[in-house]
C-alpha cells in the first residue's frame, strides 16, 4: 500500500513537469540556441530581415589610372594654317627686286640740277613751288648762299604763298634741297620765280633724290 502511494506521487510530478515544458515551448517565450550560438528563426515568422550597413568600415575604392583626364597644354602662339615657308622666301626676293629697281631708278636723279642764271634789279624774289606728281609728302629745304632760310617746305598740289628771298648785290645762289622722296620716288616739284615787279624770271621743274639740290643763280645789278 505504501509503495503504491509513492508510485502515484511520482506519476503526478512527472505529469506536471511535462505540462509546464509543453506550455513554454508552445508560446515561444525563449527560443532555443542553435549550434552557432544564435537563435534559430521561427519557421512561422513573417517579419523580413533588416540589413544595417556598417558606416565605420567603408571599403576604399581605388581610382583607375585610365579614368584620369590628362592635362591639355594650351599653345598661346598664333599659327596661320595657310602659312607656307616659301612665302617668306618669296617676300624677301620681291623686296630685294623692289630695292634694286628703286636704286636703278634713283641713279638718274642723284645729281644737282643747274636751272640757269638770271639778272634783276629787284630787291627780292619770291619762289613758288608745288608737287607736279601725286602729292606724296615731299619736303624741301631752301638755301640762300650758305644759309638755310626754311628747313622744311611741304610740297602740296597747288602753289602756296611762296618764299620771299631778299637779294644782295652780285651773285645770289638760291637752292632747293630734296629732304625725302615721299611715298614714291623721286622728289618732284614745279616752281617759278618772280621779282618784286611781278616779272617771272624763270619757271621749271626738278626731280631729285634725297640730299641733291636744284640751283638758281640770280645776279642783282
Amino acid at each position: 500500500m505504501k509503495n503504491a502511494f509513492y508510485l502515484l506521487l511520482l506519476l503526478l510530478v512527472s505529469v506536471k513537469i511535462s505540462a509546464q515544458n509543453e506550455f513554454l515551448n508552445k508560446n515561444n517565450s525563449i527560443k532555443p540556441l542553435n549550434s552557432a550560438g544564435s537563435m534559430n528563426p521561427s519557421s512561422g515568422s513573417s517579419s523580413p530581415s533588416v540589413y544595417t550597413p556598417n558606416v565605420f568600415n567603408t571599403p576604399k575604392t581605388e581610382t583607375s589610372k585610365s579614368s584620369v583626364i590628362p592635362e591639355k597644354k594650351v599653345d598661346m602662339t598664333a599659327h596661320n594654317q595657310f602659312e607656307s615657308p616659301g612665302n617668306d622666301i618669296y617676300k624677301d626676293k620681291l623686296n630685294d627686286k623692289i630695292k634694286a629697281d628703286l636704286k636703278d631708278l634713283l641713279v638718274q636723279y642723284q645729281r644737282n640740277m643747274d636751272l640757269g642764271t638770271f639778272e634783276t634789279t629787284s630787291e627780292y624774289v619770291t619762289v613758288y613751288s608745288r608737287d607736279y606728281e601725286a602729292v606724296d609728302g615731299d619736303y624741301v629745304r631752301a638755301w640762300h648762299d650758305e644759309f638755310v632760310i626754311d628747313d622744311a617746305i611741304l610740297l602740296g598740289d597747288v602753289y602756296g604763298k611762296g618764299l620771299r628771298i631778299y637779294l644782295h648785290k652780285g651773285r645770289n645762289v638760291i637752292a632747293m634741297e630734296a629732304m625725302n622722296i615721299g611715298t614714291s620716288a623721286p622728289n618732284t616739284a614745279a616752281f617759278y620765280v618772280k621779282d618784286e615787279f611781278g616779272n617771272v624770271l624763270t619757271e621749271s621743274m626738278w626731280a631729285l633724290d634725297v640730299g641733291y639740290k636744284a640751283v638758281i643763280n640770280i645776279d642783282k645789278k
